[in-house]
């Protein structure tokens, strides 16, 4: 009996060792594909409704083919491997999105999940929209997680990315006090306020704050001005949001209500200069900083001339708010990290960060975080003195942020105050508070709970 048990003891740990081994696609040679996830906002499919295209298996394929090729292509001259799938998820926040997303999360606690994710922060809400659901619903919180893979090491390594020309206060956002470096944002958004710039001079501080911005007639001017961002500045103008080691906001309720009322206030006394043509002061046109601003100003009443004064947004505490509206990041479970990190590497490269379309995607309202000294990216050069000015709004950023849920419970609050304490109407758009008051008490308490999850 005793050899009996000895033999089935040996076949078991035999049987076991070969699973184990098949697992790691040891003895059976298999190796599995690298998997890339992309959840990314961007054009309507070529061909029938975009409502109905953008959540089909045929969208992502035509997004792949033609968004993602080029970046695929380099993979496969580079680094000599081309075994990769793309999960391309839906875009509009439908059932479909919301069960895929589950799959993804239960995969990750697995062990499994993808290996590389693309990702660009959501959306801010409207009156008639919602912003969607995303996997890392607070990108902060997955850092301190540690469910993504540490990259220091991959970097010093890097064979296409110049990290020293990466902006350097966007790229440690990314990092993590005790995991280093495991999120490497992608493109970035600043509010700006754009003149001509014989009308107004400034030059950006890094000690100036949203009090001294109210102070200052020419600024808070400026700050009037930001008016077509008024459902999407909170965040910018508080700055740091939250510490997400000791899950607690970095505000108070009563600092919120503040805040809020100064916004609608400022806002309203512009609203009602416009009304009775009175508006005084240097008009500017809004935007984001941009290498190809003028492509966003291109419709503008206002002539810039040829020389722009950028006026920013400050924050509370000093300094200029960016905001993180792209990311990519490997997962801790791959079992390619290499491979993985080439992505990476290839999408942060100042080559990669103009030529892939995907990058282009990105950074379609925004920066990208590779530094072009000559101050041309896609469009026309800047000159001199216009790289200078954006070279200072840059130097001035003191606070980074990822479009998270906080974000978006902001941008909502601020949708909602503005429509309550002005008593708006517009077709069927209804809150559930009746009184900005609630609205701030139930929106501080939903933002505790989220941030303590």
């Amino acid at each position: 009996m005793s050899n009996v048990k000895r033999v089935l003891s040996v076949i078991l740990i035999l049987a076991l060792a070969l699973m184990a081994f098949g697992g790691l696609g040891g003895c059976s040679g298999e190796k599995k594909p690298l998997r890339i996830l992309l959840d990314i906002e961007t054009v309507f499919p070529s061909t029938g409704s975009a409502a109905d295209g953008m959540n089909t298996d045929a969208y992502a394929e035509e997004y792949v083919r033609n968004h993602l090729s080029d970046l695929l292509a380099d993979v496969k001259e580079k680094g000599g491997f081309e075994d990769i799938e793309v999960e391309v998820l839906p875009q509009f926040d439908t059932d479909e999105r919301k069960m895929r997303l589950t799959r993804l999360r239960t995969e990750i606690m697995a062990g499994e999940g993808p290996d590389v994710f693309i990702m660009r922060c959501a959306d801010n809400p409207t009156p008639n929209n919602q912003a969607q659901s995303s996997l890392f619903l607070e990108p902060e919180k997955i850092m301190e997680n540690g469910l993504l893979l540490p990259l220091d090491d991959y970097i010093k390594n890097a064979r296409y990315m110049e990290w020293d020309k990466l902006t350097s206060q966007i790229m440690e956002a990314g990092r993590h006090e005790r995991y280093g470096q495991v999120i490497l944002p992608l493109s970035y958004q600043v509010p700006v306020v754009y003149f001509n710039g014989e009308e107004i001079l400034h030059t950006p501080s890094a000690d100036t704050t949203w009090a001294d911005m109210l102070a200052d007639e020419v600024l808070r001017g400026a700050a009037a001005q930001y008016d077509k961002f008024n459902f999407i500045i909170g965040d910018v103008v508080f700055g740091d949001l939250a510490d997400y080691a000791e899950d607690r906001l970095a505000f108070t309720e009563a600092e919120l209500a503040q805040q809020l009322d100064e916004l609608n206030r400022l806002f309203e006394s512009r609203r009602a200069e416009e009304d009775a043509s009175a508006a005084g002061g240097p008009q500017g046109v809004s935007g984001y900083l941009a290498y190809d601003f003028r492509q966003q100003t291109a419709g503008s009443a206002v002539s810039l001339g040829d020389t722009v004064t950028m006026v920013p947004l400050y924050n509370r505490t000093g300094g200029v708010t960016a905001v993180v509206d792209g990311y990519a990041a490997i997962n801790g479970n791959t079992k390619r990290p290499k491979d993985a990190f080439l992505i990476l590497d290839l999408l942060l490269s100042g080559e990669g960060q103009k030529k892939y379309t995907v990058s282009r995607d990105l950074i379609a309202e925004g920066m990208p975080v590779y530094e072009y000294e000559d101050g041309q990216y896609t469009g026309a050069a800047l000159g001199q003195e216009n790289l200078e000015a954006l070279q200072g709004v840059r130097a001035a950023v003191t606070q980074v942020n990822f479009r998270g849920t906080l974000s978006y419970e902001l941008a909502m609050l601020h949708m909602k105050y503005r429509w309550i304490a002005n008593g708006w109407a517009f077709g069927d758009v209804s809150f559930s508070e009746s009184s900005v008051d609630e609205a701030v008490r139930t929106t501080y308490s939903r933002m505790q709970q989220e941030i303590a999850e």
